[in-house]
């Protein structure tokens, strides 16, 4: 190597010494946000427990590390988290079954839970201090679901998007602190009709919402509900092969459910459903405390017979 080389190489090896030591003096909240801290973590020792100390967890993209969230989960939930949201959508693991751990943790306030896949829950349930829950796409497949909702007894919101069972005929739902309770069953897989009853009670529910196609059976019993929300879609209840019967009972029991409340967003659709049983008019139920109703998604009638 001749002198111009030397000096050359030289002048190179001290650059990259400066650079790594300007790297090394950087704040790591310029290096990575908070989302990438623990993907990189692995990349220099001093950034390692550096995402632990956060309350919430970052998000990180599962993609080719699939085989790594339990791990990722037991280190969250290790750290004591307070909130942690899991989209699954990729999960190519063992698709049913998530650590036992994530269902008994003693810190958590709120969970998020995207599976986009069967969900095996076992018996012992217990998340004492969780204020949120949210549930989507979620397809449950022991009778265990009504074990989950009695094991978050301090939940105050709690959101099924997309959740259907199985094995169970009857789910309970009974929290006595919930307040918000929004159902979403717009059944994602377009399969028949769920043959299974949710039933709800509760001393506390300010407000429910129920948004889909009536493939599930939703009772409700609040006589502290103040606000309710009906948004029913039509072209898939029409599509039933005999099955349009089981369309307005459902919509029945969701009214008589809504009878207590003060406002109230009902749907055009269900009003329609309801024309295919008169039978029923004698029974539908009177809004005593009712001052504001609004109709959502959808035509209105007003010669509709559920409104004479």
């Amino acid at each position: 190597m001749d002198a111009s080389a030397q000096v050359i190489c030289g002048k190179s090896q001290k650059l990259e010494t400066e650079e790594g030591r300007t790297l090394i003096r950087m704040p790591d909240v310029i290096l990575f946000p908070p989302n990438e801290r623990c993907c990189h973590s692995i990349l220099y020792k001093r950034w390692k427990k550096l995402w632990i100390y956060k309350e919430l967890l970052p998000s990180c993209d599962v993609h080719s590390d699939a085989s790594h969230i339990n791990t990722w989960i037991f280190a969250a939930l290790c750290c004591k988290f307070q909130e942690l949201k899991l989209d699954l959508y990729q999960y190519n693991a063992n698709k049913s079954l998530l650590p036992h751990c994530l269902f008994t943790f003693q810190s958590l306030t709120v969970l998020e839970l995207y599976l986009f896949h069967d969900l095996k829950l076992l018996s012992t349930i217990c998340l004492p201090n969780l204020k949120e829950l949210k549930l989507s796409f979620i397809t449950f497949v022991d009778d265990h679901s009504t074990q989950l909702f009695d094991g978050c007894l301090n939940v105050r919101k709690l959101t099924l998007d997309e959740c259907t069972w199985k094995d169970e005929k009857f789910v309970f739902i009974s929290s006595p602190m919930l307040k918000f309770l929004s159902i979403c069953d717009l059944t994602w897989d377009d399969g028949d009709p769920n043959d299974c009853q949710v039933v709800t009670c509760g001393t506390n529910l300010k407000f429910f919402s129920y948004s889909g196609e009536l493939k599930t059976d939703v009772c409700l019993y609040s006589s502290s509900l103040v606000n309710g929300r009906m948004d029913l879609r039509s072209v898939t209840v029409s599509e039933w092969d005999g099955k349009q019967r089981e369309a307005v009972y459902h919509v029945h029991k969701l009214h008589k459910g809504f009878s207590s409340v003060e406002s109230l967003t009902g749907s055009p659709v269900a009003l329609e459903i309801l024309t295919r049983a008169e039978e029923l008019y004698p029974h539908l139920p009177v809004f005593h405390k009712l001052n504001l109703l609004k109709f959502g998604y959808g035509t209105m009638n007003f010669d509709y017979g559920a409104l004479q």
